[in-house]
Formats: structure tokens, sequence, C-alpha cells
């Protein structure tokens, strides 16, 4: 009722709402100028009975608008696994895939899956080569044209645990060894057959701290490498190893130990032209040099673990928390060349950042308890901090290289609720835009610049 009264009556939008978590940024080639596309799940009341389906919403501009809703879904439908070719958009619910006309939302063609789309994993439904290509929870990896809803191909992948990864027009699917014993390889797959083209089992030798070679696991994921063919990984117990390999011919650029950083948090892997940068579970983080290999391990401020973030400027940037007393949050930039901690700074309010999830879950804004988003402009950085109990938001910006805050802009908070708790989910990053959903509401709020946040329901 709250959400009601606030929207717009003279929108179309009365009674629209967006499933929180569901929201997700479309890569579109050739929309309108500067504008954020975000594909969500909606609900409205229709004849006494709540309709779900999928809506197409552009942010442009000062203003948000529903481009179109695609036909109804499943009542239980969340989020939809989705990928985009072309004029072609794929969605996947549950145990569907459908192909939508990218303009119209029209459906070209639905297919029935052996088992439920993976969640949690970007590449797990993806498209490679002009054609899509989906993990379902039973481990089956299967081939779709992009006019057909007629499977082209499937596979019974050997683990459950089996990782897949697209790097370029490359599919790499890390599996358990067709022989039990033999190295784990991170496998070239043909989009068009389904086929194994090519193996690489990239490992690092033993040395004074570790009697064993250090090999890749099932589950480890890879990674493009910019301006390049190849392909990184980060893998490894104890002490890490990182490797650079040509997927095409399997040749080893180079393989890294790592010590005292394993266990890679693969959500916190960062990779920019020159620079990969990852977490450990156990708080520690790593810079290495991808042109030679070069491994440094990143000074920690005292009494606090670290997650890089993003390379600005030739410094790298990262989310820090203190280990020890009450819980702050902070920012840090280091020479990823030396690992050396250049500076730290303390995030407005001590908000503790908020962590990058794959599975979209939201992060309640407790009041007391503000949470922080670091995120790249075309300045370098700012941090955003959402204060549930003042029901705020504000943006600071960050000197890369000195870490000094600029001046900290503060706005009301665009919460459909006035009172309970707000719920936040990071959508994800649309240039000098960070794209969030605040209970039903999707925002777009500017990291540079004083300009006012973009809702979609829109409200007064």
């Amino acid at each position: 009722d709250d959400l009601r009264e606030r929207i717009d009556p003279d929108t179309a939008y009365d009674g629209l709402f967006v499933l929180g978590g569901s929201a997700q940024l479309l890569a579109i080639d050739g929309g309108p100028a500067g504008a954020a596309e975000v594909l969500a799940t909606v609900q409205e009341n229709v004849d006494g009975g709540l309709v779900r389906r999928l809506a197409r919403i552009r942010f442009t501009g000062g203003a948000s608008e529903l481009v179109w809703q695609s036909e109804p879904v499943d009542d239980g439908a969340y989020r939809a696994a989705v990928a985009v070719s072309g004029d072609t958009l794929f969605v996947g619910i549950d145990r569907e895939v459908a192909a939508l006309d990218l303009a119209s939302g029209d459906t070209r063609w639905r297919a029935e899956l052996r088992d439920d789309v993976t969640t949690g994993c970007a590449d797990c439904f993806a498209v490679v080569g002009g054609r899509l290509v989906v993990r379902t929870t039973d481990a089956y990896l299967t081939g779709f044209g992009p006019s057909s809803a007629e499977q082209q191909w499937s596979r019974r992948l050997r683990s459950p645990a089996a990782s897949v990864s697209v790097a370029g027009d490359r599919l790499l699917v890390v599996d358990a060894p067709e022989v039990a014993g033999d190295p784990v390889a991170a496998v070239v797959v043909d989009p068009a057959t389904g086929r194994d083209v090519q193996a690489t089992a990239p490992s690092c030798p033993p040395d004074d701290r570790r009697p064993s070679e250090q090999r890749l696991s099932v589950g480890d994921e890879v990674h493009a490498v910019p301006d390049s063919d190849d392909v990184v990984a980060a893998f490894g117990f104890g002490d890490g190893c990182v490797a650079r390999w040509s997927p095409d011919d399997g040749t080893v650029r180079w393989a890294s130990s790592v010590g005292g950083v394993s266990s890679v948090e693969d959500e916190s892997v960062v990779i920019d032209g020159t620079t990969m940068a990852f977490a450990s579970t156990g708080g520690t983080a790593a810079a290495v040099d991808l042109a030679t290999g070069a491994v440094q391990v990143l000074e920690l401020p005292p009494d606090a673990a670290a997650v890089p973030r993003l390379v600005a400027d030739g410094t790298l940037l990262g989310d820090t928390v203190s280990t020890r007393g009450s819980r702050r949050g902070g920012v840090a930039g280091w020479d990823p060349a030396t690992g050396e901690l250049r500076w730290t700074a303390a995030v407005p309010g001590d908000a503790e950042p908020v962590e990058p999830d794959r599975y979209a879950s939201t992060v309640a804004l407790f009041d007391g308890s503000p949470r922080s988003v670091l995120a790249p402009t075309s300045d370098g950085a700012s941090i955003v901090v959402f204060d549930g109990g003042a029901r705020t938001y504000s943006v600071t910006p960050v000197a890369v290289g000195s870490g000094r805050l600029g001046t900290e802009l503060r706005r009301d908070l665009l919460a459909p609720n006035e009172t309970g708790i707000p719920s936040l989910a990071v959508v994800g990053v649309d240039g000098d835009r960070l794209v969030v959903a605040i209970d039903s509401l999707v925002e777009v709020i500017p990291t540079v610049g004083a300009g006012e946040a973009i809702a979609f329901p829109p409200t007064r």
C-alpha cells in the first residue's frame, strides 16, 4: 500500500512490483546512447490473481521505462538466467529455456531441460560461438542453436562439481578425468558439437614449502586474459598456484606458486589488462602480473582482511574489514607490482562492504549497520553507502592515488516502505552508475557528480 501511494498515478505502472534480487543488467549493443538495460521479474494483480512476467526495463536520461513484458511465467518463478545474442534474448527458468525477441519480448521457441538450470555461476547459461550452452543441476551440458528448440548436443559431465567457463568464444570445462588418477584438465569444448578439442593440465612444481605439485581441481574456474586469446586460472590448497596458457594448443606461458594464499574466492577475482588479483578464504590476497606471472602477496592493514575489487590508474583498490573488535569497513590501495600498501581510508559510517553474491541474495539494511559498495568510475572510484536506519544513500569519490576522500553527497533512499528494514541487492555497475534493487524498486545511482537516483517503477 505504501508503494502504491507513492507510484506516480499518471504512469502505467501502478500495481507493478519488481521482485527484489531478480534484476540483472543486460549487455545490449546498438541501444539508445547512455541507456542502462535491466531484465527483472515483475508481479502484478490481474483479475484478483498475481501474475509474474519477465520485464525489460530501460533507464535513460532522467527517467525509467518499461520496454516490454513477456508472457506470464510460472507463479513460483523468481530470477531467470539470461544471455543475449544479436536480436535474441535467451532466458532459463527452472527446467525451461526460451528464446525471446529482444526488441518485443515475444517468445520464439521454448524447450524443456533435463533438470533446473545451474545457478550461482555466470557461465552456466551463456552464448558461445553463436550457440546457447546450458549447464543443469544434474551435471549435463546442452547446446542449442539460435533459431530452434531442438538440442544440438548434450553431454554428461563426469563430476557434479564440474565447472563451465567462457573465455571469449571458447567454452572450457574443468571436470573429473576420464581415467581415475590422471590430472584434472581444463578442456576446450566445441560449442557446435559438444566434443573435446584441447585439454590442458597446468601445475606448479614442488618446492621447499610444498612436497607435491599443485594442480587444477574439479570445479576450478578459468578466466580470459584481456586483449589476448590466452586464459588464466588460480587454484590449489595450502599454497596456491596461478597459470596462464593458450587454450588452442595447450602451451603454458607461465605457472607461479603463491605462497601464503590458497583456496581462492572465485567471486573476488579481478582481471584488467595487466593484473590479476584475488582474495583467499583466509583473508589474505595477492596480485599477479599477467605478462610475467610475478606474484605479490598484498600487504594488509593491521588487523584487517582484504578483498580486491578493481584496478584504476595503476592502483589496485579493495575493501577491508577489521578482524579485531567491532567490524569496521574501509578501503585500501596497493601497488600491484610490489604488493605494497599505498594507503587506507575509513568508509563513511564504518560501513561494511556488500560482498558480491552470485545467487543475488539481498542484504538487510539494519539500523546502525550501513553497507558499502566500492564502484569503479571514469574518474577512478566512488564509495556508495546505504543507511537503512536513516533511509539514505551517500556517494563519496576516492582519489585512487592517495586515498583521499572527496565530498560526500547524501540523498534520500527511494525505499518503497517507510517502516521496516529495507533490503538491498547489488545488480551491477553501468558506466558511472550503480544499479541496485531496494525492496521492490530497481534504482540507478550516479557515482560521479550530484545527480539524483532514478527508480523503476517511478516514484513521486
